[in-house]
């Protein structure tokens, strides 16, 4: 259990956070204000949770907050939540300035990612020094993150489609109860397996050190890409 400073003007975010980390002791601060005195009134947090903006679209009052901790709490691992995801030049400049090990997309957010990013800046080693291999590493992610997403709902579809087709086969003829039985069990272990090789792919991106490794599971993404469950189904039901 570790102490971590999330920093966010939403209460309802706030409270997914504190619920989402539970076995953790989140601090929360809906300002730069409360933020600030949570900071100067305590011990070094391990890690802070920052949106960038507190108040309106472009205030960067969370981008002072990071400030303050990088200059004078560098051993605080950060990692920013944001609503709007910076693309380009904006998300360069949010690793370059702030020395920030993720950003994560609050449209994109689910439980287990909060708990996987969590986990990896607070066991990993700091930061790596190289900006560009961060914002790569970053923008890698987020790829994935977003294929997965699609692929994992379509996969489920999937699965309920084959219950539903092997409960009303169940009541036709025992013969055609095993054929949607064996569909239903073939959907299922393709979302399985699926699941196994995402996760595979979000382990690499995790370990990357240079931009060879970046370049490396990149390809292997684009691959996964192009060989997705609902690619190779849709082309084997047109045949």
């Amino acid at each position: 259990m570790v102490r971590i400073l999330h920093v966010e003007d939403e209460e309802s975010w706030r409270d997914v956070v504190k619920t989402t980390l539970g076995d953790h002791v989140v601090d929360s601060a809906a300002d730069y204000d409360e933020a600030l005195s949570l900071i100067r009134n305590n011990p070094p947090y391990a890690l802070a949770l920052i949106d960038l903006n507190l108040f309106a679209d472009d205030d960067n009052m969370g981008g002072e907050v990071l400030d303050l901790l990088l200059t004078d709490y560098p051993a605080t691992r950060r990692v920013v939540i944001t609503g709007s995801p910076p693309r380009g030049a904006v998300r360069a400049n949010v690793f370059e300035r702030y020395g920030v090990d993720e950003i994560i997309i609050k449209g994109e957010l689910t439980a287990p990612d909060l708990r996987r990013v969590v986990a990896s800046a607070l066991t990993s080693e700091p930061v790596v020094a190289d900006p560009q291999i961060r914002i790569r590493r970053s923008e890698l992610k987020h790829r994935l993150s977003t294929w997965v997403r699609s692929e994992s709902a379509w996969l489920g579809e999937r699965v309920q489609r084959a219950e539903e087709h092997y409960y009303a086969a169940a009541q036709v003829h025992p013969e055609s109860r095993r054929r949607a039985l064996d569909a239903l069990e073939a959907a299922k272990s393709a979302r399985e397996a699926f699941a196994q090789h995402a996760m595979r792919l979000e382990h690499l991106i995790d370990t990357v050190s240079s931009i060879s490794d970046v370049d490396h599971i990149l390809e292997l993404v684009e691959a996964a890409e192009a060989q997705s469950p609902s690619l190779q189904t849709g082309t084997d039901e047109g045949a």
